[in-house]
């Protein structure tokens, strides 16, 4: 090849790099993480990718890395970290590892053949799949998907936007949100518009009263006509929504804990948890300052999630987000916990 050959193929590799990159820091973005918690993220999909590919191998199984952009950016991120990190990531995998591979014993069964990928975080933000790593595995036990999510120093399910172009009712469970909805969250993010690009502490927005409660109003008698009128349809595809919709496990790894759930919402599974049938309370709530920021649904079954409502920037911005956390769970979805 020439050497003008050369530099064209630099170039397109460098340009890739880049376009990756940016679309990461979108998505990450759109989902509502911070710089410093998606790099860390990423890198520690990476470390638990590569452990359960060693022990697997370790084992004398067989591991295949499938490539693909979300690898790429979840290696770029942890080669970034110094070796202390990389080590201190790969050690807090060793845990859930473990567990997954003695629960999961087609894995290492003689002949199998595992492919391990991760998942862009598309998938997330575009559906209701918010698997990680992907194991699948092909042998005697037959063709099975073992799925994980990853957690480091968080447990949050997800952080959706609101805003008065997305319709969360048709992509959260299937109802397109009414007429009433629109008209009440109308001022709201007329309001965001005509402050967007000013620092909130800069601004003088009335955050509480003029868009906290009066979009969490909104959002909850929404849910409520939809629940009103479809009843156990909606929560059943809420939940899974914001959950989850296929079988996963989900390894959260905190300062000095270790946590691992399964969650296996298909009513038809022999292992599948119980899922909420009525939704029983579902009220306004004030954090730690006084402020009322959150909302929380309390279902049957022992399930309770919470709802809090905050900007993503320090800058006015035309939607808000979500922070949803499963704050009331069913016995047995968590496995095992390790402090």
């Amino acid at each position: 090849m020439s050497a003008q050959g050369d530099a064209k193929k630099m170039f397109d590799l460098q340009e890739e790099h880049v376009r990756r990159f940016c679309m990461f820091v979108l998505n990450a973005k759109e989902l509502g993480m911070s710089g410093k918690s998606a790099s860390h993220g990423k890198a520690f999909e990476n470390a638990f990718m590569q452990v359960m590919m060693n022990k697997i191998i370790a084992a004398g199984g067989h591991a295949e890395l499938v490539e693909n952009n979300a690898t790429h950016t979840a290696k770029k991120f942890y080669d970034e970290h110094d070796l202390s990190i990389q080590e201190d990531y790969k050690n807090r995998a060793q845990f859930g590892v473990d567990l997954i591979l003695s629960r999961e014993v087609h894995i290492l069964e003689y002949g199998a053949k595992n492919r391990l990928y991760l998942q862009s975080d598309d998938k997330a933000r575009d559906s209701a799949d918010v698997r990680d790593l992907i194991i699948e595995s092909s042998g005697k036990s037959g063709d099975k998907v073992v799925g994980v999510s990853l957690k480091i120093n968080n447990d949050a399910t997800r952080h959706p936007r609101l805003s008065s172009a997305l319709d969360f009712g048709y992509k959260w469970y299937g109802v397109p949100v009414s007429v009433e909805y629109q008209k009440e969250i109308g001022p709201i993010f007329d309001l965001l518009k005509k402050n967007k690009g000013v620092k909130w502490d800069e601004s003088s927005i009335d955050k509480e009263n003029s868009i906290y409660i009066p979009l969490l109003k909104a959002f909850r008698s929404e849910v409520m006509r939809a629940y009103n009128r479809h009843g156990e349809e909606i929560i059943s595809k809420l939940l899974k929504h914001v959950i989850g919709a296929q079988d996963f496990y989900k390894f959260i790894s905190m300062k000095n804990k270790y946590i691992m759930e399964r969650y296996v919402l298909d009513g038809e599974m022999p292992d599948s948890v119980k899922m909420p049938t009525k939704l029983i309370d579902f009220n306004l709530k004030k954090d730690k300052s006084g402020i009322v920021n959150t909302l929380i649904m309390v279902f049957d079954n022992d399930w309770i999630l919470s709802f809090r409502i905050h900007n993503a920037s320090s800058k006015v911005e035309v939607s808000m987000k979500f922070d949803v956390r499963i704050i009331g769970k069913p016995v047995g979805i968590t496995i095992e916990g390790k402090q």
